[in-house]
C-alpha cells in the first residue's frame, strides 16, 4: 500500500516535470518566433493568437508545477508513514 502511494507520487512528479518542460518549450517558441510586428501583419497573423499561446503555456506551466508539488508531498507523506511503521515494529 505504501509502495503504491510512493510509486504514484514519483510518477506524478515525473509527469509534472515533463509537463513543465513541454510548457517551457512552448513558451520559448511563442516568445522567440523572430517575426516582427510588420511581418506578422503582412502574413495575416494576429497578435492575439501569440498572446493566447503565451498565456496558455504559462497557465500550463503553473498547473504542472502544482502537480509536481502535490506529488512530492505524497512521496514525503508515504515516507513518513513508512518510517512510523518501521519504528512501531522495531
Amino acid at each position: 500500500m505504501i509502495s503504491g502511494a510512493m510509486n504514484a507520487g514519483v510518477q506524478g512528479m515525473q509527469n509534472g516535470m515533463r509537463g513543465m518542460q513541454a510548457s517551457a518549450e512552448r513558451l520559448t517558441q511563442a516568445t522567440t518566433t523572430g517575426t516582427t510586428q510588420p511581418q506578422a501583419v503582412q502574413q495575416g497573423l494576429s497578435q492575439a493568437s501569440g498572446l493566447d499561446e503565451i498565456t496558455s503555456a504559462v497557465v500550463d506551466l503553473k498547473l504542472y508545477e502544482v502537480q509536481a508539488t502535490a506529488s512530492a508531498k505524497v512521496v514525503k507523506t508515504a515516507d513518513a508513514v513508512l518510517g512510523t511503521l518501521l519504528d512501531t515494529m522495531a
